[in-house]
């Protein structure tokens, strides 16, 4: 790889594993070998970085960080841009909907009756009282 990059992405739907290079290049890793398979260069000269996927897998976006930037869309298997979007220095693409989150238990109160129906000073530390 040219020089050290910032992100590495890859999609369970993907066999392939995306990487900055905190140059113009990113670097597509196969995930069966570990091979650098294909180099893209979305914007010559201009820092490509911060991949983000669809919640399927099937396009990949990529930063052009510059003043007069873009996300250029990618589709993930074949490797061939599909779109560009015009932006000022994006980032912070992060896609929700392909993280994992812990579970919060939305009730913290061990008693599975009502308020209302909760025996005298059940539940009200956690009100405060």
């Amino acid at each position: 790889m040219p020089l050290p990059g910032f992100f590495v992405r890859t999609h369970q739907n993907t066999p392939f594993i995306w990487v900055d290079t905190n140059t113009d290049a990113i670097q597509i890793i196969d995930k069966a070998t570990l091979q650098v398979v294909k180099t893209l260069t979305p914007s010559k000269d201009k820092k490509a970085m911060h991949i983000e996927f669809t919640k399927d897998g099937r396009y990949a976006l990529v930063s052009i960080y510059e003043e007069e930037g873009a996300v250029v869309i990618y589709d993930a298997f074949k490797l061939e841009e599909i779109k560009r979007l015009p932006f000022k220095k994006p980032a912070g693409k992060y896609n929700a909907l392909n993280k994992t989150y812990p579970k919060i238990q939305a009730n913290p109160s061990p008693s599975p009756l009502p308020l209302g129906e909760r025996a005298k000073g059940e539940g009200q530390e956690a009100m405060g009282k």
